[in-house]
């Protein structure tokens, strides 16, 4: 393994801990190999400064993403409204349910009185 094609990646942390332990044995051991990793280091920590303000050109590709994103908006609220109109048609159209129980249209009625455990015949 070359360690001088990895000393970006060493930079930035992104190697397995062995190719991290070669670069770093190779370091030690090959002062080329250390100026090679310092210059890197140097030329990425005085790189010149990210613009404040995006190109033209990045504002045209913007542009074209607005318009699939602002369709894709559109179809997104028409699925809506459909889930929407669905579910009050099943609303409107669900019988309710009876939470009474009922033995052939009279109500069932017990005395919970007599259960109680003063009551109770069980002992």
């Amino acid at each position: 393994m070359n360690p001088n094609q990895n000393l970006v990646s060493f930079y930035f942390g992104s190697l397995s801990d062995e190719a991290r332990l070669t670069i770093e044995r190779e370091m030690l051991t090959d002062p080329e190999v250390l100026l090679d990793y310092l210059d890197l280091k140097r030329e990425i920590e005085g790189a010149a400064q990210v613009p404040q303000a995006p190109s033209p050109f990045v504002w045209q590709r913007l542009r074209a993403k607005m318009k699939v994103s602002r369709r894709a908006k559109i179809s997104f609220a028409v699925g809506l409204g459909v889930a929407a109109a669905i579910a009050a048609l099943f609303l409107l159209l669900h019988r309710s349910v009876d939470t009474e129980p009922t033995l052939g249209g009279k109500a069932i009625l017990f005395d919970s009185g007599s259960e109680q455990l003063g009551h109770s015949n069980v002992l």
